[in-house]
């Protein structure tokens, strides 16, 4: 996977991000965040789009459990 720059934080991204707005819809359960992040993950993907829905729940609860296993 290719990284590029993000500004001046001295942070790299991958140039392909996931798009997880969709995360803790009754349509995507836990089990299934969890496979798509860690395919994410291996795959050197490291930007998650989180459509400005991080902390709304239940969707920030699915996300936050798949990124802390």
């Amino acid at each position: 996977m290719n990284h590029r720059q993000l500004g001046n934080s001295g942070v790299r991204v991958s140039v392909i991000g996931l798009g997880a707005n969709r995360f803790g819809s009754e349509n995507v359960p836990q089990a299934e965040v969890n496979r798509i992040i860690d395919a994410a993950l291996d795959l050197g993907i490291n930007f998650i789009d989180t459509s400005g829905t991080l902390l709304l729940e239940p969707v920030g609860v699915l996300r936050r459990r798949s990124l802390k296993k």
